[in-house]
């Protein structure tokens, strides 16, 4: 899995490259971009190229 940058819902995120390829959203993140548990989240991945 390469390291990754993104938004969820034009909230900003960055994955913590543990190799897992899950992508919780956090009750701060949902309040954030008005979701709630079992709403859909937009997700947006942009490749991380630094360093490789």
């Amino acid at each position: 899995m390469a390291p990754s940058t993104g938004t969820r819902s034009g909230s900003s995120f960055t994955a913590l490259g543990d190799g897992t390829h899950e992508l919780p959203v956090s009750a701060a993140i949902r309040k954030a971009i008005g979701k709630g548990v079992g709403d859909t989240v937009t997700v947006h991945l942009d490749e991380w190229l630094a360093g490789r």
